[in-house]
């Protein structure tokens, strides 16, 4: 069964550039993930702190190996939370 996760983040006032900077060098090492389906990063356009991602991932093992790879422990974990004012992860299942 497919797993999606759905993020929303708001990077702190004035570090949203390095956030979109940092999610573009992310998005390639998580699609090449053997178990990504897919990976989306966007950026608002009304308002550039906001960000959305989705991911889709084979199963629950493929998004397990996700967070604890070591690009995800680099990147996401620690150098881009700490330029997050808020961060909110759905996952989600098809119906």
């Amino acid at each position: 069964m497919v797993i999606a996760v759905v993020a929303r983040y708001r990077a702190v006032e004035g570090r949203a550039d390095e956030v979109a900077a940092e999610l573009k060098d992310y998005v390639p090492l998580v699609l090449a993930e053997d178990g990504c389906v897919d990976f989306v990063a966007t950026r608002g356009l009304d308002d550039d702190h906001v960000f959305f991602l989705y991911e889709a991932y084979r199963d629950r093992a493929a998004l397990d190996a996700h967070v604890t790879s070591e690009h995800y422990k680099e990147v996401a974990a620690t150098r881009i939370r700490p330029l997050l004012a808020e961060r909110e992860v759905t996952l989600l299942a098809p119906l």
